[in-house]
């Protein structure tokens, strides 16, 4: 990411060859992965499996996020600003900052882990792949 030039987490899904060509900044890539890959149910239940199962998707998702000052609600892959909470039928869905780094940009999912991350005993490390991440209110 250098000269202003924000390439979408997403490429390779959707047909994305790397976010909107020629974009540049923030906002662009936000708008863009509203319109393009978060367009349809279908689509959104695409990237849900794939960012809970690739830890490096994870990653770059949030670190997007983290730039753009938002953050993405699991339930309904919306995007959000930090204070704006995500309104369901029943219940709101809120940022809350955390200190684990960029687990808390994906508000509901925990981060998937990679098989170095688990011990032979199959036991985590503590910190990693923490429970949901919710702020009812």
């Amino acid at each position: 990411m250098s000269n202003g030039f924000w390439p979408c987490p997403f490429k390779g899904f959707h047909c994305c060859p790397d976010g909107v060509a020629g974009s540049k900044g923030i906002p662009r890539l936000m708008t863009h992965i509203k319109r393009h890959h978060f367009g349809s149910d279908d689509r959104k239940d695409n990237l849900r499996r794939a960012i809970a199962e690739d830890p490096n998707l994870f990653t770059s998702v949030c670190e997007a996020l983290r730039l753009s000052e938002q953050w993405l609600c699991w339930e309904c892959m919306c995007l959000h600003s930090f204070r704006r909470g995500c309104h369901h039928e029943d219940r709101v869905v809120r940022f809350v900052p955390t200190e684990v780094g960029d687990m808390g940009f994906i508000v509901g999912v925990p981060r998937p882990c990679t098989v170095s991350e688990v011990s032979p005993s199959g036991e985590l490390p503590h910190g990693l792949c923490p429970s949901l991440n919710h702020n009812f209110g």
